[in-house]
């Protein structure tokens, strides 16, 4: 369109008169473009805005109230459960998720997370995580112990099986993962690893995995060679 505009013009018109019109045009292009980069610009920021100042409000009852303060002053009360309370007074109070992460020191998903389900189960499990599904419970039998207690007691045993040992002696304690990591100076990781392969295989599970047989070497005769 623009360059029709220009073979349009007279042809008495100089080099120097299309060169100006043309830095002309480009200047109203550029100038139109920056425009409506601005307008684009400005609507996501006005959408963002409206989403971050758009979470539904809060009203406490008196009850409400006077328990979370109660959780949010108290000398005894876990930090995590104090913070939690705080957020939802200060959420109370009309402050947006932004607000009360900054006021708090929290993340603003944090706080929107915990508003959510504040208006969904009120002080229903108020602080209560939800956490991964329960470990199934390491029950032993007198044989399986006495193996166990026999590997930590033997030298021949190798390190390694002693140390898975005492890791499923520890989890048949009733420890948790990061407590047994704790008790047996071993990662996380691996105690979950050993205590799934326990569950699933028993003894042999812990037992390291044999190498494979090495392979028969080949040996060629003469009449197979002359036939390569």
């Amino acid at each position: 369109m623009g360059w029709g505009l220009f073979s349009s013009l007279p042809r008495g018109i100089g080099a120097q008169s299309r060169q100006r019109g043309f830095l002309q045009f480009a200047v109203l292009v550029a100038s139109a473009i920056r425009a409506q980069r601005v307008v684009v610009w400005r609507d996501l920021y006005e959408k963002r805005e409206y989403h971050m100042n758009s979470a539904p409000g809060i009203i406490l009852t008196r009850a409400e109230h006077a328990k979370l303060e109660s959780l949010a002053t108290g000398l005894r009360v876990p930090r995590s459960l104090s913070k939690r309370a705080q957020a939802i007074l200060a959420c109370a109070k009309g402050n947006t998720n932004l607000v009360v992460a900054g006021e708090i020191g929290l993340t603003n998903l944090t706080v929107g997370r915990w508003r959510k389900e504040f208006l969904l189960n009120r002080l229903k499990d108020f602080g209560v995580e939800r956490r991964v599904r329960p470990l199934r419970p390491l029950i032993l039998s007198s044989a399986e112990r006495r193996t166990l207690q026999g590997w930590l007691r033997s030298r021949p045993v190798s390190i390694g099986l002693a140390a898975r040992a005492r890791v499923i002696l520890a989890c048949a304690r009733g420890k948790s993962n990061i407590a047994g990591a704790r008790a047996t100076e071993v990662s996380e990781i691996t105690v979950g690893k050993l205590r799934q392969r326990f569950l699933a295989d028993g003894l042999i599970g812990l037992r390291p995995a044999r190498p494979g047989r090495p392979a028969t070497p080949v040996v060629l005769t003469s009449d197979k060679q002359g036939a390569s």
